[in-house]
């Protein structure tokens, strides 16, 4: 088992890689709850693969839709038993299965494990599971967020999994009630490896005797390291699906979202993508300009700004959404207070003692703690442990020169208007 560190803030990680290529990460710190987490590295985006030299194309829904019979109500019922808060979620690039209790936790790890391991599949199974989540899938085309993120997937890229797998229309229902059990094993078999998972536990326990307790599960079950589909690969231009869009909803004021897709310079993902970072919290967050230009002017855009910024293949993906009053106005300012690189070493100081600050206040507890590591291994594929002095060690003509080379002409802008 390898110690690491995580530089400046004096958490550890224990690693340990098992012979079947199932990762373990664990944080032992003195809290009450445990929590662990396991994340299959499969997602929404993916439903075209290559998997035992045959090419398929599956439902957009298939890896949510595995979630579900995966996580079945046997499954919650152990550990509502043991008193254990549990839930599981599908993004975009993996799959997740969690709990956090206080109480028997070598019972839960094993439900967990098993939950990924030993699948049951049964066409009664299947059919129930499509009411569930056609349901759910008809909630969030009623959640605003939900509208915002899927417009913005299909109005930014071209390729045709990150349109399918959020573009919720009238054929939806008709897709998912196609699936067949036979699909969901496949893509069960070709994503579900232990190669392909990893484990984070964070909590007060024995680290010898967890890894040995995994360890044991997997030989116990002959369960070896496996094949992975590979996924289908596209060349996605540089430029925007669509760039400009209307959408009625039903909403108490119009909004606009404006969403910028721009090239990664390089592979130095950590340091870029914390630059980045800094400076859309510096552009609309609460130290951002435009609250000056709200209170010269409330005609044009709200004090409440929002920004979100991913990392899809070779682009970052920064979004916006903003309540307004005048659209072609608002969308000119938004826009030049993106391309307007000032910003002072004063003002990135600012930038850099927030982030570092907010980085100490998410290990408080063993779920935020988690999924920090998680998050990290979703974006960068493993823990970056110098996170925080790269925070703290950004100087400032390098981020200026860093900022200055990027390209903010790709944006996609949609304006959700009241619908009369």
């Amino acid at each position: 088992m390898r110690k690491q560190k995580y530089e400046g803030i004096d958490i550890n990680v224990y690693e340990e890689t098992l012979d079947n290529g199932f990762k373990i990460y664990i944080c032992k710190m003195p809290f009450k709850k445990i929590y662990a987490r396991i994340s299959v590295s499969v997602g929404n985006a993916v439903n075209e693969f290559i998997f035992e030299g045959k090419k398929y194309k599956v439902s957009p829904h298939s890896a949510h839709f595995l979630e579900h019979i995966l996580f079945d109500k046997k499954v919650s019922q152990i550990f509502c038993k043991n008193a254990a808060y549990f839930n599981a979620s599908t993004g975009i690039n993996t799959t997740n299965y969690y709990f956090l209790g206080s109480n028997n936790f070598y019972e839960n790890l094993n439900v967990l494990l098993r939950i990924v391991n030993e699948p049951y599949f049964t066409d009664e199974l299947v059919s129930r599971e499509k009411g569930v989540i056609e349901q759910e899938l008809k909630n969030k085309t009623e959640k605003p967020s939900s509208i915002v993120y899927q417009n913005l997937t299909r109005n930014l890229f071209y390729k045709s999994y990150y349109k399918d797998f959020k573009n919720y229309n009238k054929n939806m229902v008709e897709d998912l009630y196609n699936l067949t059990k036979e699909e969901i094993e496949l893509y069960y078999n070709a994503f579900y490896k232990p190669n392909n998972m990893s484990l984070i536990i964070v909590g007060d326990i024995d680290l010898e005797k967890t890894v040995d307790f995994v360890r044991k599960y997997y030989q116990n079950n002959n369960i070896v390291k496996g094949v992975i589909a590979k996924t289908k690969h596209e060349t996605e231009p540089e430029t925007v699906f669509k760039e400009k869009d209307y959408v009625k909803t039903e909403i108490s004021n119009e909004l606009i979202q404006i969403a910028y897709k721009i090239k990664k310079i390089d592979d130095d993902l950590p340091l870029h993508y914390t630059m980045l970072d800094f400076y859309f919290d510096y552009k609309l967050g609460n130290l951002s300009n435009l609250n000056d230009l709200t209170e010269k002017d409330d005609n044009y855009i709200t004090p409440y700004t929002y920004y979100d910024l991913n990392v899809m293949e070779d682009y970052f993906i920064a979004h916006s959404y903003v309540i307004v009053k005048q659209e072609n106005k608002s969308i000119e300012i938004l826009d030049n207070e993106i391309k307007d690189i000032a910003i002072s070493k004063s003002e990135l100081e600012l930038e850099k003692k927030s982030f570092m600050s907010n980085l100490i206040k998410k290990l408080d507890n063993p779920q935020k703690l988690g999924n920090f590591i998680a998050y990290q291994l979703d974006l960068y594929k493993k823990p970056i442990y110098n996170i925080y002095m790269i925070y703290k060690n950004i100087e400032y003509d390098d981020f200026i020169k860093y900022i200055s080379n990027l390209d903010f002409n790709n944006k996609a802008v949609i304006v959700y208007k009241k619908e009369i």
